[in-house]
């Protein structure tokens, strides 16, 4: 009898201990967040970005996405497919190269099989080459073109009395410093001490004096790029003036159409290594913007 009483007494125990196992499982399973659903489809995840996280996402804003997008379609063959659109095609392409991801990174991203997304990626790279090849003939054309010439401004503190000659078109005291750079964005010659007010056509023509230290261009074939502020000369050609210019313009409006347009559309992305490079010098060193 007693051994009958301990039995049930530890069946009982055990079967308590089943129902709190249980209470305790299905209770904590029913706190538990439900799944998450994706608030976004793969292609709103590309179309949908805002200009900051475009940028992030694929390295370019989404108005640059949207007209590279356009050109590869029109012009490259770029197309759409049962599996995946172009938009979604170019958005994978740019994020694979911009974080970069592998291709299974992309599968988990995109939700695609491997096979469609390394296809879909090497028909996106070839319209890219194609892109890329045209873009060279142009590059071809400018092949004599030594470097780049641009003026920027070096906020300074000077004397009172010497204010007034130091205050740029940008309305701070400053000194206007000149830069010669090469393609690889190296400086090649800089001319520094004059004051904010100082024309940039002023310091170019004031090259004169370092004509033994200046790179000045060859008399025939070389030449550098200056923007309209610098008069047209020989081996410094200007852009033409009341056309379009900067490549903002150009994303804007759309693409150049007349002949003009076509060369300051070239003539601006090239003299845009100067800017570049100055913008780089100032990021390294920013006593030069404080």
């Amino acid at each position: 009898a007693l051994l009958t009483t301990t039995f049930v007494f530890n069946g009982l125990i055990y079967l308590l201990f089943l129902n709190i196992c249980y209470a305790v499982y299905y209770g904590s399973a029913s706190l538990k967040k439900p799944w998450k659903i994706a608030a976004e489809t793969r292609i709103q995840w590309v179309i949908l970005r805002d200009s900051d996280a475009c940028y992030d996402m694929f390295r370019m804003r989404r108005s640059v996405f949207y007209n590279l997008h356009e050109l590869l379609v029109n012009t490259y063959g770029l197309k759409s497919s049962n599996e995946m659109c172009s938009k979604e095609a170019l958005g994978m392409f740019l994020w694979m190269c911009g974080a970069p991801q592998s291709v299974r990174q992309a599968k988990d991203k995109f939700s695609h099989c491997l096979e469609t997304i390394s296809r879909k990626f090497n028909e996106v790279l070839e319209c890219v080459n194609r892109l890329a090849a045209d873009r060279a003939e142009i590059l071809a054309s400018f092949k004599n073109c030594i470097g780049a010439i641009d003026g920027t401004h070096i906020p300074v503190t000077v004397p009172s009395s010497k204010q007034l000659v130091h205050i740029c078109r940008h309305g701070y005291c400053s000194q206007n410093v000149m830069a010669v750079c090469d393609f690889d964005m190296r400086f090649t010659f800089v001319v520094t001490g004059w004051p904010g007010s100082a024309h940039d056509a002023h310091i170019l023509d004031s090259l004169v004096k370092y004509k033994d230290y200046f790179p000045h261009p060859p008399e025939v074939g070389k030449y550098y790029l200056v923007d309209s502020r610098y008069p047209k000369r020989k081996g410094y050609p200007a852009p033409y003036k009341g056309q379009r210019y900067h490549i903002s313009e150009f994303q804007c409006s759309g693409k150049p159409v007349a002949l003009k347009e076509v060369f300051n559309h070239s003539h601006s992305c090239f003299r845009n290594v100067i800017e570049l490079s100055l913008g780089v010098l100032k990021m390294k060193w920013r006593i030069f913007v404080n």
